[in-house]
């Protein structure tokens, strides 16, 4: 819809099927109403919920309230559930919740604080993404899938860090992540723009998708294995996309994100019989960004004459 000058909607009886981004960009939405006699939808104090109230689809994102707790009627939370609702400053998942949805609150740069209920078994990888004033998630003690280690969210075994929060607040900072941690999800550490390095441990084994997506001033990665351990993880190809010109500091080295290449280095002169070949490495690193092959060079003849005799022709 995209309309932000909408503050108020009315749904008719006749409604059955409202998509997860009907209402994206409405931001100075405060009511949504539905039909009494709509058999899928209600409203519930201006948001919109399914008709048996478990679940929440749309938080009206115009609303002036700082905080919002779910009805102990709602289950499951939809994707962009909560778009741009800037005056948000915490939201309580209650104790019935058990699966929040992708992009839940996307574009809510106010909200601080987040509780996750004991029940919650479900959390879509970048549920939390782009919430770049979040200084703390809090879970119950009793989750069975999910815990918080100084505000930062984490699977129940502590081996996935799947949501950064940065609870010293505004300011450029670094962020160790604990050892034993194999697993960074999918947009962990996205639009967390002031954080300038971060360690990760050995143990890593994968990093997911735009994990650090617009870090726009990492500069550094302190690696606590060796540049074979480090290769060995398994990136996904946008874990990095627009994130800081970095380095990486492995045990046994550093590598540039982005190499500063010098001239090419001969390491075998090309001649007319046999190919040479060339290299070039970062200046910074010293790394080998470039490899190639020389083509064998053209042969070269000279002219050699005979001189004629009384008996042979030259």
């Amino acid at each position: 819809m995209k309309s932000r000058g909408l503050v108020r909607i009315k749904i008719p009886a006749s409604v059955k099927d409202i998509c997860v981004d009907a209402f994206n960009v409405c931001y100075r939405l405060r009511s949504i109403e539905v039909n009494e006699n709509n058999p899928y939808y209600k409203s519930i104090d201006g948001n919109l919920y399914s008709k048996d109230g478990k679940t929440l689809i749309r938080y009206a994102s115009g609303k002036s309230q700082n905080i919002f707790a779910m009805p102990e009627s709602v289950t499951v939370v939809k994707d962009n559930a909560f778009y741009d609702a800037y005056s948000l400053d915490t939201i309580v998942f209650s104790d019935n919740v058990t699966a929040i949805g992708l992009g839940t609150m996307p574009s809510t740069p106010n909200l601080r604080y987040i509780y996750i209920g004991r029940s919650v078994a479900d959390i879509a990888e970048g549920a939390f993404s782009n919430c770049y004033g979040l200084e703390e998630i809090s879970v119950d003690k009793d989750n069975a899938y999910y815990q918080s280690i100084d505000g930062k969210l984490y699977s129940k075994d502590g081996k996935t860090l799947v949501a950064f929060a940065d609870k010293a607040g505004y300011g450029a900072y670094g962020f160790i992540v604990p050892d034993g941690v194999t697993r960074i999800s999918a947009k962990a550490f996205c639009s967390n723009y002031d954080i300038t390095d971060i360690t990760i441990p050995e143990s890593m084994t994968s990093i997911g998708d735009y994990a650090f997506y617009f870090c726009t001033d990492l500069t550094s990665i302190t690696f606590k294995g060796t540049f074979e351990q480090w290769n060995a993880i398994t990136f996904a190809s946008t874990w990095d996309e627009a994130a800081g010109e970095y380095k990486v500091y492995c045990t046994d080295g550093v590598m540039c994100k982005t190499h500063t290449e010098g001239e090419w280095i001969i390491d075998k002169e090309a001649t007319c019989t046999e190919e040479g070949s060339r290299h070039k490495v970062c200046s910074f690193c010293g790394n080998t960004t470039k490899t190639e092959a020389i083509k064998k060079k053209d042969h070269e003849y000279v002219s050699v004459v005979t001189k004629s005799t009384c008996t042979e022709r030259g």
